[in-house]
């Protein structure tokens, strides 16, 4: 895996653009979707069935109204054949790629993981791709071109929206939840690893006669964890994780430039009774410059040990497996006893970049 190169796959923010649209207005992807689930269709000029591809949107409109925000990108010679049939006020937009490099950036990022699959090998621009995103334009799913996979997207959708309650909240701490962080597989690999490596009693910092020290202390918590030091696996956490909450932290909180600190593999353990009383996380001097702390479930097959905030009210915050929850480190929380089963996370804490690092790294 190499850092630089942009990679796109399930669970990552697609990356903002701007193209002409129908009536040659620059329109800003990101400005275009309102809160629905979208859609993006690549569809190449080139591709014999290009029309047909971008006509069926608009023969079937109906099906996709109020469900998801359409998108098509395309050539300019593909929109003017539907230019008289675009309704301002439709769920489908039309984009122009005249020079074909936004799609051409889109191919050669996107990886479909399922089956390795770059869609930037050989021959792209003779290919379309699909890409359904949620409402926070995260991709959901990579579909395949030139399958007539339209109904299945439609039924998914139908799905999400059926899974999906609203409800009205009066107090809600301020907290940032993310769903599919790391996939199935990288979180299955992390619990194997948990039989294979040393397990630690849990430990915190405390100052004693003035020195800082880890200890052991059942008073206030009980767990197990690994520290993660193989450099290959660190730098693909910190890789994958990092490119997918930075966007959220900087457009949630305005916070970006962070570094990650020791990943730990923390497992609590019903039959141990494991726990962790409320505290804060940078209530030492040590601690200080921790500025977030993410929590990121590897598995929720356990009953218990739910996050609470009591300074927030009495909610319970459970994440998804492969779904983190980043939260300030200055706020007061519990891991609440675990009741059945076993819960494995993965912890770190976010420390702010300052010039010295900056000038490390370079």
């Amino acid at each position: 895996m190499n850092p630089s190169k942009l990679i796109l796959t399930v669970g990552d923010r697609a990356p903002n653009f701007a193209l002409p649209d129908s009536l040659g207005k620059l329109r800003s992807f990101y400005d275009l979707v309102k809160g629905q689930y979208i859609l993006l269709y690549f569809i190449q000029s080139n591709n014999s069935d290009a029309e047909i591809k971008a006509k069926y949107f608009f023969d079937h409109q109906e099906k996709f109204y109020q469900k998801a925000h359409i998108i098509i990108v395309t050539s300019p010679e593909v929109i003017t054949k539907f230019a008289n049939t675009i309704n301002t006020n439709s769920d489908i937009k039309l984009l122009s790629d005249p020079l074909g490099k936004i799609s051409k950036a889109y191919f050669e990022a996107v990886v479909d993981l399922s089956s390795q699959k770059n869609h930037g090998e050989k021959n792209h621009g003779q290919k379309n791709l699909g890409l359904l995103l949620d409402p926070n334009q995260r991709i959901l799913q990579i579909y395949e071109e030139n399958s007539e996979i339209w109904d299945i997207i439609l039924s998914k959708i139908d799905t999400l929206n059926k899974n999906f309650s609203s409800h009205i909240l009066s107090n809600f701490a301020p907290v940032l939840m993310l769903p599919r962080v790391l996939d199935f597989n990288t979180c299955q690999s992390l619990i194997e690893r948990w039989n294979k490596e040393t397990i630690e009693e849990g430990k915190v910092l405390s100052v004693i006669d003035g020195q800082a020290v880890e200890r052991v202390h059942y008073d206030l918590k009980k767990n197990r964890y690994q520290p993660i030091k193989e450099p290959d696996l660190i730098q693909k956490l910190s890789f994958t994780i990092g490119r997918r909450i930075a966007p959220e932290l900087q457009k949630v909180f305005r916070f970006q430039g962070f570094y990650f600190d020791q990943f730990h593999l923390t497992c609590y353990n019903a039959e141990r009774g494991d726990y962790f009383k409320p505290h804060r996380d940078d209530a030492s001097e040590e601690t200080s410059d921790r500025v977030f702390a993410m929590s990121l479930n590897l598995n929720d097959d356990f009953v218990g040990g739910n996050l609470y905030f009591p300074e927030y009210g009495f909610n319970d915050y459970r994440p998804e497996a492969g779904s983190a929850l980043i939260f300030s480190t200055t706020i007061l929380h519990e891991a609440k006893p675990l009741l059945q089963g076993e819960r494995f996370v993965l912890l770190s804490f976010l420390r702010k970049l300052n010039p010295s690092h900056i000038k490390k790294d370079k």
